[in-house]
């Protein structure tokens, strides 16, 4: 298969992301939030056969094009959040070193702590910084407050899940299927969040 047919299909499944992102993020009464339901299993359907897709067209490897947007993010990124710059310097390293494990564990780290920041600006007036709340209650909050969209949320609690398993148990490794989403659903959240202006 040529390679404009492989980045086809990653810019089609992209674009699922993106779609149901923007859906999920603005729909607000419950008739619509059924809907959108119904449409999120959907496209986690079609998603996942697209995924598949993906991975024979790369020979069971993770996908160059996930440096590439990792690339991509830094820049974006640079003389808005150092920090961040910085931490993606670290995930390109790893990647660049066949440490999937260890870039993916950078990436979940990311996704914490612009969490945790925002979580902080948002609610300064209300909080110390020693009370942030945990991971996962922060991505509960973040979904009632329209941070993240129904389906990032659904991907962020299985991200947490893979990087605890990464943390706690020996010599881990990611099967093919979820180290591809988990990269991709990592570096999409990390754009989600990036385009949530400031109140």
């Amino acid at each position: 298969m040529s390679m404009d047919k492989k980045d086809n299909s990653l810019w089609v499944f992209l674009g699922i992301v993106a779609v149901v992102g923007l859906a999920a993020w603005g729909i607000k009464n419950s008739k619509e939030n059924e809907l959108l339901k119904s449409d999120l299993k959907r496209t986690k359907n079609d998603y996942l056969i697209l995924l598949n897709e993906y991975l024979k067209q790369h020979n069971q490897t993770l996908p160059e094009p996930i440096k590439q947007y990792v690339i991509k993010l830094k820049e974006q990124y640079k003389g808005i959040d150092e920090n961040v710059v910085k931490e993606l310097d670290d995930v390109e390293g790893s990647i660049n070193s066949g440490k999937d494990e260890q870039a993916f564990l950078g990436l979940s780290k990311i996704v914490e702590n612009i969490l945790k920041d925002r979580y902080v600006q948002e609610c300064s007036s209300e909080i110390e910084k020693k009370k942030i709340p945990t991971y996962h209650k922060l991505l509960e909050f973040a979904k009632e407050h329209n941070w993240i969209s129904e389906y990032s949320f659904m991907l962020c609690k299985e991200i947490k899940n893979v990087r605890n398993t990464l943390a706690h148990e020996l010599a881990v490794k990611l099967d093919e299927n979820t180290k591809t989403k988990i990269f991709f659903g990592s570096i999409g959240v990390i754009y989600e969040l990036k385009g949530i202006p400031n109140e």
